[in-house]
């Protein structure tokens, strides 16, 4: 385990939308800036995060969506984050001000602490248009959308058609987001170092249709046999592409995997258990 020194390169950034985040912002880049590191800070970290010069730490003060934007940016030249939470649930960013503090050797030196997950290539390619490619880091949702009637879509699983599906859309998510959207949409739950895709119908008019998760090296594509005017597919609830018919979704795993520095007081189920009050029994 190493500490910071000289060369350590550090990124501070912000979400400047959340009421408390720019005093602490001030607070943290001060104390930063009295350490032996290399500091580039800005609030809205855009601009640094396009630096040709890569960064061997991100901080981020913001809730989850922070972080979702924030290694969206990176891209394929993912940093180590570490996120302080100033938002509400706070499942990814796991550290408090107090806590960066306490723990900023650690965050710097310890390698024990990055959790290395699976994140996806996605190629939508609409009729006519240029091929869009993204990266995923929680999910790729299809959004039925207005005026909301039901979808239909052609599920196809490294280049063989498996079903057709009608119903309200459709989510590939990543063992990060198995505990978002596809949460709330019946699927199941992924420990976050495992490397798999998982495929869930939203409101699919079947009784037979449910969840699958399907291996790393799977290649999972979605045509689009019926849209509505604003079917959408959306990249960690951010990114928003139309998808009309005649569309098609390419999803596989990414060879650059997002980085999340986890809190070395928090055992690997203690989030989802305090968080999301998994496995709680019912209460008088």
């Amino acid at each position: 385990m190493s500490t910071a020194d000289s060369t350590t390169r550090i990124c501070l950034i912000g979400n400047p939308h959340k009421p408390d985040v720019p005093a602490a912002f001030e607070r943290i880049r001060a104390w930063l800036a009295q350490r032996p590191v290399r500091l580039t800070a800005e609030l809205d970290g855009e601009a640094a995060l396009r630096l040709a010069e890569p960064h061997d730490l991100v901080i981020v003060l913001g809730g989850d969506g922070t972080i979702l934007r924030i290694a969206g940016l990176l891209g394929e030249r993912q940093a180590p984050i570490c996120g302080v939470n100033m938002g509400k649930l706070g499942y990814l960013a796991e550290y408090s001000v107090d806590d960066l503090h306490r723990h900023f050797d650690r965050i710097v030196g310890d390698a024990r602490l990055v959790s290395h997950r699976m994140m996806l290539d996605v190629e939508t390619q609409a009729p006519g248009a240029a091929a869009q490619r993204r990266i995923a880091c929680n999910d790729c949702v299809i959004q039925a959308g207005p005026p909301y009637r039901m979808i239909e879509m052609s599920l196809r699983l490294d280049g063989d058609e498996v079903t057709r599906l009608t119903g309200d859309g459709l989510i590939l998510a990543t063992p990060t987001g198995s505990t978002a959207h596809n949460l709330s949409s019946g699927g199941p739950i992924l420990q976050p170092d495992v490397q798999a895709t998982i495929v869930t119908p939203i409101c699919p008019h079947s009784l037979t249709l449910r969840p699958v998760v399907v291996g790393p090296d799977a290649v999972v594509e979605v045509v689009a046999l019926r849209s509505n005017e604003g079917t959408a597919a959306v990249i960690d609830g951010q990114l928003s592409t139309p998808f009309p018919t005649g569309a098609r979704i390419v999803a596989r795993r990414s060879a650059t995997t997002f980085k999340l520095i986890r809190h070395p007081d928090l055992p690997a189920w203690k989030t989802l258990i305090r968080k999301l009050s998994w496995g709680h029994g019912p209460t008088r």
